[in-house]
């Protein structure tokens, strides 16, 4: 065969074969090209999605932070619980607002008056419904002890959350020494060092021994003084007034008398 011949027979195979290939091709992309675009659009979609997802969800994060910190600012613990609720499940919120709320029900106990009442500058009270009965007072403990409760339950068995088990440990503990029950407290002081030492938080295992040891310095809490329980001082004597300066007698001048004429003896 002449070798012009054989190299038109291969230009000419070599044709067939990637006009064959291209229409493979094209076959190709007409059975799968529906489909593969589907795929193509699901996983733009898809990172698009996320992104909107993920700027909702911040944006969501950051008007719960808001609204905790206006909450903690005025004080109110029912504000902080409508908090936690509403933003469950956006980072630690949840947590954060129902120790907040916690902490405002037990101080209010140990001071015995209500969440947000105003003090005189002598520190007694400027309404009078303000100072806690003892039902009330055992109310805000109970109500103190069931938000630390909550907040023990679901972070306890996470190491990462340890800082929210500790601080509810805490928090129960002084509940129980407010409320007068020693060994409540120490039962919580116990719990401390197993999820301290798992989180290398050792310090708040000695902080914990040295409140368990000193417990009884606690028990009962403090009571804040009403005004009719407060005894006015006695007024302090009044000054008594300087005597008035004498003023010292003039002395007597016995002098002679000065004659008229020089020239008189």
């Amino acid at each position: 065969m002449a070798l012009d011949d054989r190299q038109k027979q291969i230009q000419t195979s070599a044709g067939l074969d990637e006009s064959r290939l291209n229409q493979e091709f094209v076959d190709l992309l007409k059975r799968f090209s529906t489909p593969l675009l589907v795929v193509i659009l699901l996983v733009v979609g898809g990172y698009v999605g996320w992104g909107k997802l993920s700027e909702a969800r911040e944006s969501k994060l950051s008007d719960a932070f808001g609204q905790y910190e206006a909450a903690v600012k005025a004080g109110n613990p029912t504000n902080l619980l409508r908090v936690a609720e509403d933003f469950t499940g956006q980072g630690e919120i949840g947590s954060l607002a129902r120790m907040a709320a916690a902490d405002i029900y037990l101080a209010s106990a140990i001071k015995g008056l209500v969440p947000g009442a105003e003090l005189t500058p002598e520190g007694t009270t400027k309404n009078a419904d303000d100072i806690l009965t003892a039902e009330k007072r055992t109310a805000l403990l109970s109500d103190a002890k069931k938000q630390y409760q909550i907040v023990l339950d679901a972070t306890r068995s996470d190491t990462f959350k340890a800082v929210h088990s500790l601080g509810a440990l805490f928090g129960l503990a002084a509940v129980a020494e407010t409320a007068g029950n020693a060994d409540e407290a120490k039962k919580y002081y116990a719990e401390v060092p197993a999820i301290a030492d798992a989180a290398s938080m050792t310090s708040f295992s000695d902080m914990a021994k040295a409140r368990a040891a000193d417990v009884d310095k606690f028990v009962g809490g403090v009571r804040l003084l009403a005004a009719a329980d407060v005894k006015s001082k006695p007024a302090p004597p009044a000054p008594v007034p300087a005597p008035s300066p004498v003023a010292p007698p003039k002395p007597e001048l016995n002098f002679p008398p000065t004659p008229l004429d020089p020239e008189a003896k």
